[in-house]
């Protein structure tokens, strides 16, 4: 059996058969089935949304090209969604099969405020990536890992919609 790699689930019937990412090894399990059953219901209630804050002070003050600014947020964006790549909230968000992604791009005044919504984000176990441009080590964006909107949308109802 190889041990590089990850599942996959897929639905088989009335249960869910695992493959693996890198040979033909598979197996057939009902409990996650079950577990992935009652996630999806859960799912459908929650609505997933991932949050995309950036720097409106690079545009306004550093005259930054939009495309640019745009850029690093998808950059934050990417960067969320592989580091949590095995998270069942990301899988379900990225997934082909939901075909609904609900993004949301706010923007913040100053690297100060970004910085310090990072901090509370973290304090609250709200997993996100903090985007720094290179070689400057500027920070420029960050990128909330999907999560349904209510656990998220306290932390950021003071941020206005990006325009």
């Amino acid at each position: 059996m190889c041990f590089v790699g990850s599942w996959f689930p897929t639905l088989v019937g009335t249960s869910v058969q695992l493959r693996h990412s890198c040979c033909r090894w598979s197996f057939i399990t009902r409990r996650r089935l079950v577990q992935k059953t009652t996630h999806s219901r859960w799912m459908a209630v929650q609505q997933l949304v991932q949050y995309i804050i950036i720097r409106k002070d690079l545009i306004r003050d550093l005259g930054w090209p939009l495309g640019s600014v745009i850029a690093q947020g998808v950059h934050a964006a990417v960067a969320v969604n592989w580091k949590y790549r095995d998270d069942p909230l990301v899988y379900e968000y990225c997934s082909q099969e939901s075909h609904q992604m609900h993004t949301v791009v706010l923007e913040a005044t100053s690297e100060a405020k970004l910085l310090q919504l990072a901090e509370q984000l973290d304090g609250a176990h709200i997993q996100c990536v903090v985007w720094k441009e290179q070689p400057e080590n500027m920070v420029t964006a960050i990128a909330v890992k999907p999560y349904p909107k209510e656990q998220v949308a306290p932390f950021l109802k003071h941020l206005r919609l990006c325009k």
